[in-house]
């Protein structure tokens, strides 16, 4: 007993030796290679350099586990996010599907009502777009307008609406080959037909440079209530209707619309949109010609009409 009791003793203290040989190793190791990775004589280059590759591979196979453990957590946490992600996105599509049969139900009712009043069906807002991008603008104490990099070639014409991805931004007013102006809705020369999509109201929308654009020409003030968006009526014939514009916001002196697109302008489209044309007048000929013959239908009724 008092052996085996002596054999474990000398046992534990050889492994306390060796693992003070290997900590004092590895600490004077340490500062030799400090000591040879700041040294700048070129007879430690070979040496430096085979023990930064070694530490380099060694460094590599002990640290391997850790990045294995820590590329395991991040797929547990991925898919953690994922089964999150993949649970509202069952509530969002149970959602959509109920707005889908309601946008069904709806669908059908407005059919059956333009079918009862003989309305022409779709929307005013053309199907195709053009896309241009901005290359200059223009802004004065008389002049808000931009450039846009598409004209005739492009099909473009004048009146045609301009939008980016927020809102109406202004329409084209002049049309060169390769070249369009646009004049902004902040423009002093801009007049838009405009309504609330809240109560229908329709009114004028003028143009103030620095200041939102006002809203004009309505019947009752109770009919613009803040943050209603404002759309494009169609009554002028020249915008299409439903274009989004802003929002009201009342204040003490004017009712003003906050555009919804942002003054930074840099890629928009063009919507193709032929103005509503207006009765063309009848050649003078024809006028008198007409005229005369209603003379002499009339002056034969009269004849027949002598006993």
């Amino acid at each position: 007993m008092a052996r085996a009791n002596h054999r474990r003793t000398e046992r534990l203290a050889r492994r306390k030796l060796l693992s003070r040989v290997i900590i004092l190793s590895f600490i004077f190791v340490s500062i030799g290679l400090v000591f040879i990775s700041r040294t700048s004589d070129e007879r430690f280059a070979p040496l430096r350099n085979g023990v930064e590759s070694t530490a380099g591979r060694l460094m590599a196979v002990v640290s391997a586990p850790f990045r294995g453990l820590q590329k395991t957590r991040d797929n547990f946490s991925n898919l953690r996010s994922a089964h999150a992600q993949n649970q509202g996105l069952r509530r969002e599509n149970v959602q959509l599907r109920q707005y889908k049969f309601r946008l069904r139900a709806l669908q059908s009712k407005v059919n059956q009502l333009e079918s009862v009043l003989n309305i022409e069906d779709g929307l005013d807002i053309p199907d195709t777009r053009i896309a241009v991008r901005v290359i200059s603008e223009t802004r004065g104490p008389f002049v808000y307008s931009v450039l846009i990099n598409a004209g005739r070639k492009a099909g473009i014409k004048t009146g045609y609406p301009v939008m980016n991805e927020a809102g109406m931004i202004g329409h084209v007013i002049r049309v060169g080959e390769r070249s369009s102006r646009v004049l902004l809705l902040q423009d002093l020369n801009s007049r838009v037909s405009i309504m609330s999509q809240a109560t229908g109201a329709r009114a004028i929308l003028i143009g103030k440079n620095d200041e939102p654009p006002e809203i004009a020409f309505f019947d009752r003030l109770s009919d613009w209530v803040n943050d209603d968006l404002i759309v494009t009526s169609g009554d002028d014939g020249v915008l299409p209707q439903g274009l989004p514009i802003g929002r009201v916001s009342r204040g003490a002196a004017a009712v003003r619309v906050i555009l919804e697109a942002n003054t930074a302008y840099n890629w928009a489209w063009v919507y193709p949109f032929e103005a509503v044309p207006t009765p063309e007048q009848a050649p003078a000929k024809v006028l008198v010609q007409d005229e005369a013959q209603d003379e002499a239908l009339a002056e034969g009724d009269a004849g027949e009409a002598e006993p």
